[in-house]
Parts: structure tokens; sequence; C-alpha cells
């Protein structure tokens, strides 16, 4: 078995933009019962954004994305890459939005500084975000999901990823995100982090070849990585610390894993690995 980040499994339902049960099922089917019990909520909650609103090629450096309601999100594009100054590319801090980058790129010129791509949320606590085919380069951040609830970070066709940055995709203080599709290669320094994060989920995605770790989890509970691959990276693919509980990692791929002492009742299922650092006698378990 050797997951393949860049052509994801398309799942039913895919040329559209609804999701339904069916996809969850193609999603968790073949885990065990308790990532289908503890990861399904997530995928149920992220289908309330999935219509077809109007879209709104309004897109630029600096845009703020205007919000939507529940039942009517709104959707906006990106028609083109953009070379940005700024310390922020593109900020999506309302409930109920949709940014469709269609392929294209978010690069940062200058200095990174605190730089971020594309920001999630804000101050105020906020929910239902859908990124779609993005990428971004050379920010300190491609993404930051802050303070926000219900993220899904996709990418269903081409080639987009977050490369050379700081930090690919970082997450904090927000339930629910899922990287679905992604790939976070050769960054700085790590290529996805969740901080705080309730029930993160990172399927079908990669994280090789960045300077620091893949993957890393810091008070982090119940996440799940599924058919997902961290290989060739500086420090261990994969660290789960800072009381990183009841985590899953399902069919998926890793040269080298970490546990701190506090990460307990983890649990790891067909997984191809490698080396596993610090494997205390109640950090991680193998199952079948």
């Amino acid at each position: 078995m050797s997951p393949n980040a860049r052509d994801p499994p398309q799942l039913p339902g895919a040329a559209t933009e609804t999701r339904t049960f069916t996809s969850i099922q193609a999603v968790t089917r073949k885990g065990p019962y308790t990532v289908k019990i503890l990861f399904v909520l997530s995928f149920i909650v992220l289908n309330m954004m999935f219509y077809t609103p109007d879209s709104h090629a309004d897109v630029g450096c600096g845009s703020v994305l205007a919000g939507g309601t529940f039942e009517n999100p709104s959707r906006h594009v990106l028609t083109r890459d953009l070379r940005c100054y700024g310390t922020r590319g593109i900020r999506m801090p309302h409930s109920n939005t949709i940014l469709d980058c269609q392929n294209h790129t978010i690069s940062h010129v200058g200095p990174r500084g605190t730089s971020i791509g594309i920001f999630v949320g804000g101050s105020q606590r906020s929910e239902r975000r859908h990124i779609l085919n993005c990428g971004a380069m050379n920010w300190h951040n491609g993404i930051r999901v802050y303070n926000a609830d219900t993220t899904l970070i996709e990418r269903k066709t081409g080639t987009t990823a977050f490369r050379s940055n700081q930090i690919g995709i970082f997450v904090q203080n927000s339930s629910l995100p899922v990287l679905l599709g992604v790939t976070t290669p050769a960054n700085d320094d790590k290529g996805m982090l969740f901080m705080n994060t309730w029930r993160p989920s990172v399927v079908s995605s990669s994280s090789n070849s960045n300077h620091d770790s893949g993957m890393f989890f810091a008070n982090s509970t119940e996440s799940l990585i599924r058919n997902s691959e961290a290989r060739r990276n500086g420090d261990p693919d994969i660290v789960f610390a800072q009381w990183s509980h009841h985590g899953y990692m399902v069919d998926s791929i890793f040269d080298e894993m970490f546990f701190d002492s506090t990460a307990t009742n983890n649990h790891w299922c067909r997984v191809i690995h490698g080396n596993v650092w610090n494997p205390g006698p109640t950090n991680f378990e193998w199952c079948q």
C-alpha cells in the first residue's frame, strides 16, 4: 500500500459541490468502528455548506471575503495567480464562506515576517468554510486557521500545494478541521501544525520533505490521519505532543514518529511504519 496524495481517491459525489453520507462512508468504512463514530460528525457538519451559490470573481491581494448564510454561503473565485506584498493575502473572517482558487497559487513577495497567505477566522468564533484547490508559497503560514470551526481545506484537482512557507498549514484553537487531498511539502518548519484542536482530520494528504516535522499535533484530541503520507522530513514525520489523546492513524505511511510522554491512548491500524520514538506503554497501540 502506498498512498499517493497527489491523486486522492475520487469519493462518491466529488464531481459536484454536494457531499452525502455515502461520501463519509467512503472515507471511514475500512477503519475500525471507533473511527466511524469519532469522525463522521466532522463530515456531516461540513455538509451544510456544500451548496452551489453564485460565484464572485472578486478575489485579490488583501481581499476580505464576505460571508453568507447557512442556506446560501458566499462563494469567491480566484481567477489568476497572486503575488502579494502585504502581511495578509486573503482573509476569511466570516462564517459560511467558500474560496475556490481554481488551482491558482497565492505567493508572498519579500520577507515573510508574520505574513499569512489565507487567514481563516479571527478574534470572534466563526464556522463553516471551504477552501478549494488553493496553493500558497513563501508565507510565514500558508494557511492559518484560528478560532474557527468546521473548516474544510480540500484539493480535488490540479497540483497546487502549500510549499516553501515557514509552516504550510497551521490550525489553532479550532474544532473539526478537515484536510482532504492536500499536500504540504518542502516548508522551512512544519508541513502541518495542529495546536489546541478537537477532532482534526488529515485524509488522503501528504506532508513530505519539510525541514521539521510533517504533521505535528500539540494538545489536540481525537485526531485522525487516514490514507496519508509523511516521509523524508527533518524531524520525526509525525509528532504527538503535549496531551494529544485518542488519535487514530489508519492506512498510512511514515518513516519516524515521536510521542511525548503526555500523549496517550492513540491507535494505529494497518500502517506501514518506520521507527517509533519514545513508545511508552500508554502512548499508543497497534490495532488490526
